[in-house]
């Protein structure tokens, strides 16, 4: 089914979603992963409108002529949701360090409102960035679970090894726990 605007529907789809890929790909139990989870939980947001969400935003899902789109890739995470959803994959954390050229946190937020006509929604936008923080959980764990298993050699994954999405646990911990009142 499609999320219904004006609800937290959105929100809480895609909780459910990452929180179980998660579970589902760690190799052991993850105690600082409740935290995150809670706080997640206490601060489902409304969506106003849902959209079509691409689902992984970044560079190497695009193609480019003369220094524009030409063409959007990898398609097999859209669906429909919340706006904040896809912004918040893309974009930079924070006062990240960026290599020149790359906007940073304000500025791409500053584009994204200018180019949408949308007001970012700063509490929507957090709780979508605890999702990526869910989301980088659920990609390494499974990355790093193939490689422990035995399930694949792939050298992209030659870095991680089973313990590396419990590291992605402790970021998304350190960030969002000392949040619960």
């Amino acid at each position: 089914g499609v999320p219904i605007d004006g609800t937290t529907d959105a929100a809480r789809r895609a909780l459910v979603e990452w929180e179980g890929r998660t579970r589902r790909e760690l190799l052991r139990p993850a105690p600082l992963l409740e935290e995150p989870l809670a706080w997640l939980r206490e601060n489902l947001p409304l969506c106003p409108r849902n959209v079509l969400l691409h689902g992984d935003c970044k560079l190497s899902n695009y193609m480019f002529k003369d220094g524009s789109v030409s063409g959007v890739l990898d398609w097999e995470w859209s669906r429909i949701g919340d706006p904040m959803n896809d912004l918040a994959w893309c974009l930079p954390a924070p006062g990240a360090d960026l290599p020149d050229g790359f906007l940073d946190f304000d500025g791409a937020v500053a584009v994204y409102e200018r180019a949408s006509g949308n007001q970012v929604d700063p509490a929507r936008l957090d709780f979508y960035r605890g999702i990526t923080g869910l989301k980088v959980c659920a990609f390494t764990a499974a990355m790093g679970r193939l490689i422990e298993l035995g399930q694949s050699h792939d050298i992209r994954y030659g870095c991680l090894n089973g313990a590396f999405g419990y590291a992605s646990i402790n970021a998304l911990s350190a960030e969002y726990a000392p949040r619960l009142g």
